[in-house]
Formats: C-alpha cells, structure tokens, sequence
C-alpha cells in the first residue's frame, strides 16, 4: 500500500517514473565525477549561477545541477548547460541592474502566478516548464537507452507555444536577441521575464536599445554547439521575423540557394519546413546550415533524414549533427557526398575519407549509445569504401573507447568544440569573420 500510495502521488504530481519495457535489462547505475574538469575548459565562471561540482554520467551525457537565485535546474548535457546558464545569466544580470521597483514586483507576481500552476515551478524551474504547458524542457535520458527511444519509446511531446506575434512580439525577438538568449526557449522563467521587459518596453519603461548584456562565460554560446554561434545573417532573421515570416524566408532560401522545389509535396524540405518538432530558431539555423553543405552530393537523402524526426530530441539530436558536419565541411575537411547510416549522418571527404559526428558529451567503452555510434561510423565507411574513418565528439572520449574504436580502424577526434581552427568570433553571412 505504501509503494502504491507513493507511485499514484508521482503521477499526480506529473513526475516521470523510469518504468521498463518488458524484456529490457535494468539500467546501469549512473556513474558521478567530478564536474570542474568540464566547467574549467567550457564554461567561465559567473556571479549569478553555481554549478555543482559533481555531475552524473548518463549514456553518452552528464547531468548538472545549477544554482541561482530563483531556483535549481537541471541540465541534461553540455549544450543544455551553455543554454540554462545562459538564461540564468540573463535575468539575474538585468535584474541586479535596474532600480525599477514596477520591474521587480512584476517580476515578483510573475514567479507567483507561475508556481500557483506548476507545483514545484519554484524550486525546479525545468521541471515546471512541462507543467506549465510550455513543451518538453525535460526529456529524462535513461543510459543505455538513447538509440532506443529513436524508435519511438519515451519520446517527448513536441513544443507547441509560441511567443505572441504582433508588436509584443516584435519586441520579445529583438529583447531575446539582445540578451543572448532563444525567444523559443521552453524555460517558462525565461518567457516571463521576456515578457515582462517587452511590457516595460513599450510602456517608456526601458530604453529602446539595451544593448547586449556582457555577460560572463563568452566563448561557447548557448544557441549553438558552434563556438561562434550561428551566422549574423541567421541572428537577423531569427531577431526581425515571425514564425511564419521565417518559414516563408527560409522556403525561398531552399529554392534560391539550393534550387529544391518546396511546392513539391514528395520534397524533403517541404516535409522539413513542416515539422513542428523543429522550432522557428532550429529551422532557420539548419537551412543555413544545408546551404553551406551546398556543394556535397546527396544532400537530398540527408534532408530527409531530417526531416522525418518525429519528436524534438531526435530533430535536435540529427540537427547537432548537421551543425558539426557543416563546421567540419567549413574549416576542417571539404565534404564530397553526405551519406546516411542509422542515426548517424555522415561524409566521404574529397581525400576518401569517411567521417561523423556524434553529439555527445562522453564516448565510454560500456556506453551501448557510444558503441552503436562507433558501428554505425565503421558501417557507413565500409558502404562508402572509404579508406579510413573518423569519428568526431564534440567533448570527451575515455581512452578505452578510444582503443576499442582503434582495433575497429576508426580514428575517434574528441573536444572539436575547441578545436583552434573553428571560429571563435560571430561569423558573417557567408561564413566569412567580418
């Protein structure tokens, strides 16, 4: 009675059980280390956030906790903690600048009306965003588990809201862009305070221009796995555009650059363009990002990979690796053809070389997820006859996973986060520092 008591409890309170399928082995404990290591090479410190020093290694991610203010996040990876810090940073920063006692108490009634609706809004800001209707902010990653929900198993809900467009609108995009942050983020702390600044703003209550906030941490932002972030081209559209403004551009960017024909209903990038499991801001950044794949063969066959994502973890999932692929197609190895295998995208070179990117924070021998990119590398390389093969991880790689993929003959690169040849600065339209 107790555990049925305790379970009908979670379930009120819309909290996930990790439940397995019959016939699934149980999950493996997570393991924790120690988190400086990873803070000190990606992220700066800040007055307005604390991480904690230990993290969780779940499947291929780690697990942060972060402390502010107003309240404990968790992030669920490395890109996940550029974005929440981030965001942290945003609000904290303005708030200790302004003097506005209306701004503070309306930020006050603010936190107030949301925690009355989400439960534990107050404490677990992230957890809340899901019981305030603001999409998946949180999709609970099970280790060992993560291919497997690629086909349809504990797969979230696709976002639905967006920011109100009009006037209201135009000023939250261009606040958003301002502070550094995503006007589509599902943080409901975050779309609060955007609100209540664009409110403030129309009222005479803040300067037209801010100015963008120096923040600190610099270096890696939190719109993009990409050490510069996305195109200023990219920002501006993102900044000036609705929803259906970008949809619109985007489409003709499709037809002009890249001459594909998004009328056609069997057009892969008409089904991309219609796939609500991308946001405004995700769509926008991967037609960018295919244009600058231009020159590759079957890129086709790789927008279709795309865009058959059924659920927004395995759109962001397949969209980081579009994103790592097009920065390696940039600065590092120019790509022939664009080649599909499994969950992996990825690339013959001009040199004959076979090459992928996977987007994961840590490449261990006992991680299924870590092994199953390693086959599917190997696999595409030796469908493509390649003469050799590399497999490309954003952060860390164990060095027994590094043997392991040795005796396999793939060579494993990890941290192209930092790789000196990426840009560091924003880049021009084009691709080219301005």
């Amino acid at each position: 009675m107790p555990r049925t008591l305790c379970l009908l409890a979670c379930v009120l309170c819309g909290l996930a059980l990790p439940i397995p399928q019959a016939g699934e082995p149980p999950a493996p404990a997570h393991r924790s280390i120690s988190s400086i290591p990873v803070l000190k090479r990606y992220l700066a410190q800040s007055p307005y956030h604390m991480v904690h020093d230990t993290a969780l290694i779940e499947g291929p991610y780690y697990r942060f906790t972060i402390r502010c203010n107003h309240g404990v996040y968790e992030a669920l990876s490395i890109r996940e903690l550029f974005r929440i810090t981030r965001e942290i940073d945003a609000v904290e920063h303005f708030n200790r600048q302004t003097t506005d006692p209306q701004h503070l108490v309306a930020m006050k009634d603010s936190a107030t009306e949301l925690a009355k609706g989400a439960g534990h809004a107050v404490t677990s800001p992230v957890d809340s965003a899901t019981s305030a209707g603001s999409g998946a902010a949180r999709s609970a990653r099970g280790a060992g588990r993560f291919f497997a929900r690629l086909f349809g198993r504990h797969a979230p809900e696709a976002p639905t809201d967006a920011p109100a467009e009009g006037i209201m609108g135009k000023e939250r995009r261009r606040i958003a862009a301002q502070l550094g942050v995503d006007v589509y983020s599902t943080n409901p702390r975050l779309q609060l305070f955007l609100t209540d600044l664009a409110k403030q703003r129309l009222m005479g209550r803040l300067p037209v221009e801010l100015g963008v906030l120096a923040l600190p941490g610099g270096g890696l932002l939190s719109l993009s796995l990409a050490p510069s972030g996305p195109d200023a081209g990219t920002e501006a559209l993102i900044r000036e555009c609705t929803p259906d403004e970008l949809r619109r551009t985007n489409a003709l960017r499709y037809e002009k650059e890249l001459l594909f024909d998004t009328a056609d209903d069997g057009s892969p990038v008409r089904r991309l363009l219609r796939n609500p499991a991308f946001t405004p801001r995700r769509q926008t950044a991967l037609c960018g990002q295919w244009i600058a794949l231009g020159s590759a063969e079957n890129l086709s066959a790789a927008i279709a990979f795309a865009a058959d994502s059924p659920t927004p973890e395995i759109a962001a999932f397949r969209a980081d690796q579009v994103e790592l692929l097009s920065l390696i197609h940039q600065h590092m190895h120019r790509l022939r053809r664009l080649s599909v295998h499994g969950e992996l995208l990825g690339a013959v070179t001009l040199d004959g070389e076979y090459v992928a990117a996977a987007p994961f924070d840590i490449a261990r021998a006992e991680d299924p997820d870590a092994i199953a990119a390693l086959e599917a590398t190997v696999a595409g390389a030796r469908r493509e006859g390649a003469r050799r093969c590399i497999l490309f991880l954003p952060a860390d790689a164990e060095t027994a996973f590094v043997q392991l993929a040795k005796s396999r003959e793939c060579l494993v690169l990890g941290n192209l986060l930092l790789d000196p040849r990426l840009p560091t600065a924003p880049v021009a339209a084009g691709g080219a520092q301005p």
